[in-house]
């Protein structure tokens, strides 16, 4: 699915798994903890990460949730934002039946 700068969306997963697969990641870098999570797509990349060409574009994504509450590491300039896969994504339909009603 093709998402857009504006659309609500839903992390799904991270680098393409909902748990990591190791026990001895940096809690600091557990950006698992934000699987579903919602937030907005504030800006993409125009070409896919050369390392991981299948995982389609690079969103950054503003979260609902506060990162720093969640003691993760973000270094972007727009607070709360991280550089998400748009294959780790879905659109949140709930915003659109919100909006819709």
């Amino acid at each position: 699915m093709k998402l857009n700068i504006g659309d609500k969306v839903i992390l799904q997963t991270f680098l393409g798994i909902k748990i990591p697969n190791d026990n001895n990641i940096d809690p600091q870098e557990n950006y698992w903890k934000l699987v579903g999570c919602t937030g907005k797509v504030v800006e993409a990349k125009e070409k896919p990460h050369p390392a991981f060409p299948d995982k389609g574009l690079q969103l950054l994504v503003k979260f609902d949730n506060s990162i720093l509450d969640l003691n993760l590491i973000s270094h972007n300039n727009i607070t709360n934002t991280l550089w998400i896969f748009e294959t780790d994504l879905s659109l949140d339909n709930s915003a659109t039946l919100l909006t819709n009603n």
